[in-house]
């Protein structure tokens, strides 16, 4: 159940969009390109090694800088990271210019879409796919785009309520949020460790958001913690280029290492993913 992270990058990429959006004085356009420069170089990284491999061809570029999920990098990128980055950035273009246009308004927009994304979520059922595009198409733009549209309307509503809510900080408080952070926490973990899950992904979802609501606030002591820990928050910057270098590592070795033993193959994709 590791792919959850997938998940929590959507809700935590909505929080932080949300709080960009508030803060930010620009334009739309500008905001935009702001969010484009800042992903699109661990993209070229790994569109660059991959193509001097010749595992794509260089046209896909056009696909890559326009963000057109599942179809700029080979299959591994495309189903361990490059499709997640691709439907944040679309997600936040048209977020960011609801709310440049109007917040009142945007709103209600951003409800009516999320209750749809959240309907086709929890009773869509799984089909049979005929062929490649089919399957693209039903699970990557359909679904991908559906629970990426859900975990990032969940961030921006923590990071509203963080916003707009204040606490009398009491040690009732305190105690109070400690063991609501450490059961949030011990679901999220929880869900990822077991194979027979006893929580629904709307749950620890919702877990997740309730935790980045008190750790905005520091409310418990659990929060307090992680926030004095900046190394925490400096590792963070680089999640995305260790994510995106582990898939094309992946596939590189899955291409070139199959002679290889697997303990090779291990290590290889390790430091893959530290470089």
């Amino acid at each position: 159940m590791l792919w959850f992270g997938v998940e929590g990058f959507f809700i935590i990429a909505g929080f932080f969009l949300y709080r960009s959006i508030i803060a930010n004085k620009s334009s739309a356009f500008e905001h935009i390109k702001k969010i484009w420069i800042r992903l699109i170089p661990a993209l070229l990284f790994g569109f660059t090694i991959l193509a001097i491999s010749g595992i794509v061809h260089w046209w896909k570029i056009i696909d890559l800088l326009f963000f057109i999920p599942g179809t700029g990098l080979a299959p591994e990128v495309i189903w361990n990271s490059e499709w997640f980055v691709c439907v944040d950035f679309l997600i936040s273009c048209l977020v960011i210019g609801l709310f440049n246009y109007s917040r009142k308004s945007a709103w209600v927009i951003v409800g009516v879409l999320t209750y749809f994304a959240l309907s086709l979520q929890l009773h869509a059922r799984p089909v049979k796919y005929s062929n490649v595009i089919d399957m693209v198409y039903y699970t990557l733009i359909a679904n991908g785009i559906c629970k990426g549209w859900v975990c990032m309307m969940l961030g921006m509503l923590a990071a509203f309520i963080s916003q707009n809510l204040s606490f009398h900080r009491g040690k009732l408080l305190r105690i109070a949020a400690t063991i609501l952070e450490g059961l949030a926490l011990y679901i999220l973990l929880d869900y990822m460790r077991h194979s027979r899950v006893r929580f629904s992904p709307l749950e620890v979802e919702l877990a997740l958001t309730l935790f980045m609501v008190s750790v905005a606030h520091s409310l418990g002591y659990i929060s307090s913690m992680l926030n004095r820990i900046s190394w925490i928050q400096f590792f963070s910057r680089y999640t995305y280029p260790f994510l995106i270098g582990h898939a094309v590592m992946i596939k590189c070795v899955k291409k070139y290492a199959s002679s290889l033993d697997n303990d090779y193959k291990a290590v290889m994709v390790i430091g893959g993913v530290f470089c």
